[in-house]
């Protein structure tokens, strides 16, 4: 029995041993070690009892044991504590030592210290930004203060040499398109200055004008300016390479048209979004800059003989037969400062679809500063998807002549100083001009939209007094709206005319697991109707459609999202965790069991816990340098 004993307790002990060399090899395979160490200065200079900030790198960033030590080699003339702070002790040179504890990798600092005279204060740059093309050189200044400084020497850094580099003399050379910090780091001291420089596409600005016939390709490496009305003709197809910019002529009004029977394709991606924007200088830039993009297509329109000429100048025609036509693809593209006001209700849109069939694909488009609508849709059937209308000057999303596309994830956000003298609205909706039952009817499924309008707060009244409404559905519309939060406006829903409310009634104009959020009055009708603004509350009030009407922005936890007229700050588009807008999506109604529409969400309104406007969107173009 003792031997049998004996035997078990060393079987425990030899697999207690195996377990220990299985943890201790696991540890050993895992870990990461320190390769390396380097300091931000080479060389320092100080005087006699001043000091200056060494700072070391470990490599890689992501070692497990990132700790060091500190060393002088004479302690007499300078020393050096625990976090690489050196003080100058009597005139002479040192060696400064700093060694990662894993590894014993080290680097060295020669220190100067110089007799007592008049140290470096600080250091400025004379651009705190710099843009610069590929290949090509600007030079930084750096001024050492005060000016009689006793030593003036300085150390020059790139954060990312690969994007741009810099000379001992301050000279910065664009290597790739990208961005890149520059430091100008003083020997005296080590006060530091910094400068942000972007490097963008190379080449000369190449005109476009005129017609674009059989097929032409762009170069992301160059800049092109519109020209007039640019026409992709009939059999024409333009194609635009990830990253492209291309800017619009301001005295020509430079718009690109594609006509019907021409193609678009313009795919750029998450991190290089093709820009079309202003010619005009950082801070120059203005509304209406130039003209717009135009989609001109064959899909079914309501007007007469089924063909309609574009609005705002152009000589091109659009509509036909064709519901499934493919005008090209946009995805992943900026449209900035366009919109051109030809004549009144004669204008150019940021992007303005004509006609568009359901083979075209339009996906991730932010249209900012558009001195029109930012979106605008005359007949057809095409569907849209990561749509944003940002400080735009009139409607964000307008819909006439029998449009029936279906539209997901669509962000409208208004800058309260700027709105249109004919009004501005998020929806606007007719059938066509007159309001009559020319068919097809105006009749699209828009779902998870959030609309933000000028007022952050109920109370909120500096805002222009040309916003008018969250929704203007007019002229016999029978547009419908699912899962969106139209959020601070003046009036949040207008049904106007007999014929719009009747549609209403009848469930053809719907809205349904919608919220209206902090509006200074909820409900209106046009004075003499023969329904009142309590029989649409009532409408919308309804339980089978399961709206909702949240008192504020604050209680919706939507405050971030609201622009101030600071334009450097980006809004906050995601709700906060708590929002009632995380829950009361609902996708069983019939209009919205095509497999265009993503079900998975249970949030209202375009956003849940995914930001999907990370990486190519930009909420200050008129600080961009292209």
């Amino acid at each position: 029995m003792k031997t049998f004993s004996k035997k078990i307790n060393l079987v425990l002990i030899m697999f207690a041993i195996l377990s220990m060399a299985i943890t201790s090899c696991k540890k050993t395979e895992t870990a990461i070690n320190v390769s390396g160490v380097t300091l931000n200065l080479p060389a320092l200079s100080v005087t006699v009892g001043a000091t200056a900030q060494l700072a070391a790198t470990i490599a890689p960033a992501d070692a497990d044991t990132k700790t060091v030590t500190w060393s002088s080699s004479d302690i007499t003339i300078a020393a050096v504590d625990n976090s690489g702070m050196v003080v100058g002790v009597k005139v002479g040179t040192a060696t400064i030592t700093v060694t990662s504890t894993d590894g014993l990798k080290s680097a060295t600092c020669s220190v100067t210290v110089n007799q007592s005279g008049i140290s470096v204060t600080g250091v400025t740059l004379d651009n705190p930004t710099l843009s610069v093309k590929v290949g090509e050189q600007k030079t930084l200044v750096a001024t050492v203060a005060p000016v009689d400084a006793t030593l003036k020497t300085v150390v020059w850094s790139s954060s990312d040499i690969s994007v741009a580099a810099v000379g001992t003399d301050g000279k910065v050379l664009g290597v790739k398109i990208g961005t890149a910090t520059i430091t100008v780091t003083t020997t005296d001291g080590a006060k530091t200055a910094t400068c942000a420089v972007t490097v963008i596409q190379a080449g000369n600005q190449k005109a476009i004008s005129g017609e674009i016939k059989g097929n032409r390709t762009l170069s992301a490496d160059s800049v092109y300016l519109l020209q007039g009305f640019v026409y992709v003709i009939d059999g024409a197809k333009l194609t635009i390479p990830a990253g492209t910019v291309i800017k619009g002529e301001k005295a020509s009004m430079g718009s690109l048209i594609i006509e019907r029977g021409g193609k678009i394709d313009a795919q750029g991606t998450s991190s290089k979004p093709i820009v079309f924007t202003s010619n005009q200088a950082p801070g120059a830039r203005t509304y209406g800059d130039w003209g717009g993009v135009i989609l001109c297509g064959k899909a079914v329109i309501n007007q007469t003989g089924g063909d309609a000429q574009v609005e705002g100048g152009p000589r091109s025609h659009y509509g036909g037969t064709d519901n499934a036509d493919n005008s090209g693809i946009l995805k992943y593209v900026r449209i900035e400062f366009a919109g051109y006001p030809f004549q009144p209700d004669k204008e150019i849109n940021g992007l303005t679809h004509c006609g568009v069939g359901s083979g075209t694909t339009i996906d991730y488009v932010q249209v900012s500063y558009s001195a029109d609508d930012s979106f605008e849709w005359f007949g057809g059937t095409v569907n849209d998807k990561h749509l944003i209308a940002f400080r735009g000057q009139d409607d964000e999303f307008d819909t006439d002549n029998g449009f029936r596309g279906k539209l997901q994830f669509l962000l409208g956000i208004r800058d309260y100083r700027k709105a249109d003298v004919s009004g501005s609205n998020g929806f606007e909706s007719d059938n066509d001009a007159a309001g009559d039952g020319n068919t097809p009817i105006t009749n699209p499924t828009f779902s998870n939209v959030t609309m933000i309008g000028p007022m952050a707060t109920p109370t909120f009244t500096s805002y222009s007094s040309d916003f008018k409404r969250g929704m203007h559905l007019r002229r016999n519309t029978k547009l419908t709206v699912y899962n969106s939060v139209i959020a601070g406006w003046p009036i949040g829903l207008y049904i106007d005319g007999s014929t719009t409310w009747a549609n209403a009634q009848a469930s053809e104009l719907q809205i349904k697991n919608s919220a209206l959020v902090g509006m200074a009055t909820n409900f209106a009708v046009p004075s003499g109707s023969t329904y009142t603004a309590a029989d649409v509350q009532t409408w919308f009030n309804d339980a089978s459609r399961g709206n909702s009407i949240i008192v504020d922005p604050a209680t919706a936890k939507i405050s971030g999202t609201f622009v101030t007229n600071v334009e450097a700050n980006a809004p906050v588009v995601l709700p906060l965790v708590g929002s009632p807008l995380l829950t009361g999506a609902d996708y069983s109604d019939a209009r919205l069991s095509d497999a265009f529409f993503v079900k998975t969400g249970t949030f209202i309104g375009a956003f849940g816990t995914e930001d999907w406007t990370a990486g190519w969107v930009n909420w200050n173009p008129q600080q961009t340098a292209y």
